[in-house]
Order: C-alpha cells, then structure tokens, then sequence
C-alpha cells in the first residue's frame, strides 16, 4: 500500500513536471524549488539537529560512568544506527537527510557531553 501511494506521487510529481516542461521557466522554478526543498523540510532538519544534540547530550550525562574510547563515549555510536538508516532506507530525501542530520548530531551531543564535563 505505502508503495502504491509513493508511486503515485511519484506519477503525479511527473505529470506536474512535464505540464511546465512547455514553458521552461516554470519548469526550472518548479525544479529548483524542488531541489531547495521547502520551509517544512528545512524546519524538520532543523528540529532534527536539535533534537539530536540534546538526546546525544542527555544520555552521555546518564551513561557517563561507562569507560570511553578517547573522546568518544560508547553511546555515541547510537547515532550511526540513524546514519544506517539515512543512508540504506528508499525513502524521501527529506526523511534520509533527517535520519543522517539526527544520528550525527546525536554522536556529536554525546561528544560534546563527555568534553565539557570531563
């Protein structure tokens, strides 16, 4: 079901696409518009990289007894799991870049956690 309605979006982002194909101008706006990406997506990766900060942040400050590799506490290599699935998943690059904009600044909050307070 869910692959149907990717592929229909899919048919109608085409069918939207090559009606402005006649005009050129109102093709490459529509195209750069869709390469930008729009306000909601660039708030969601936003709302990511927050999040991930202070989650990464927040579980480095409960698991600060476990010993570390150099910098790097254990927990922050929780934040690869969200890399994997941005990188492996066949979903909207909105949602990839969400998970790999996450899984990274959850790494770089447990990160940042362990230097600031060691």
């Amino acid at each position: 079901m869910l692959g149907q309605i990717r592929a229909d979006e899919r048919h109608g982002l085409a069918a939207r696409l090559l009606k402005r194909a006649t005009d050129p101008e109102k093709f490459m706006a529509e195209l750069d518009r869709l390469l930008s990406g729009t306000w909601r997506d660039n708030a969601i990766l936003g709302v990511s990289a927050v999040a991930g900060v202070v989650a990464g942040s927040l579980l480095g400050r409960a698991t600060s007894g476990i010993k570390s590799i150099g910098p790097v506490p254990p927990i922050a290599l929780l934040g690869l799991l969200g890399v994997g699935g941005g990188l492996f998943l066949k979903e909207t690059l909105t949602f990839r870049n969400t998970l790999n904009l996450g899984g990274l600044m959850f790494s770089a909050g447990a990160v940042l956690q362990k230097l600031l307070v060691s």
